[in-house]
């Protein structure tokens, strides 16, 4: 460690060389005197604090607000989904009722033509299994 004249290297301002010191009289900005900035005399005065302080409530109210906005908007776009959902489900609903009743209508139209015509039927479902038999052989 180059640590020249015992000084820490934490303490010098920067711009300044490694293990050189700053001049008593230079401010952290490099300029001689005593605090020449507006910033700088209120850090010398202490009024920086209290008005740190206004500043810190400032941006905690503004978050808050902010947040109750988000809360807002949140629960509203909220609301929409699941009336959304709401309204998909009961669209879903209608349409498997609807597919079980034509479902129902076919079964019984199937049975009545079965009865009504059971010979008919019979080789109706056999021509059927021949011609899928003859399409199956024909791909292997």
């Amino acid at each position: 460690m180059n640590n020249q004249g015992n000084t820490p290297l934490t303490d010098r301002p920067m711009g300044l060389p490694l293990g050189a010191m700053p001049d008593p009289g230079m401010t952290t900005n490099g300029a001689i005197g005593s605090a020449n900035t507006p910033g700088e005399r209120k850090l010398a005065s202490g009024e920086a604090l209290p008005e740190l302080r206004r500043l810190l409530d400032e941006m905690a109210d503004l978050a808050r607000s902010t947040q109750g906005e988000l809360r807002t908007d949140l629960e509203r776009l909220l609301a929409r989904a699941r009336d959304r959902v709401a309204s998909s489900l009961e669209q879903g609903r209608e349409v498997r009722t609807k597919g079980v009743e034509q479902l129902q209508r076919g079964v019984a139209v199937s049975r009545e033509a079965v009865v009504d015509h059971p010979v008919s039927s019979v080789l109706t479902s056999v021509a059927t299994g021949i011609l899928i038999g003859l399409l199956l052989s024909r791909r292997r």
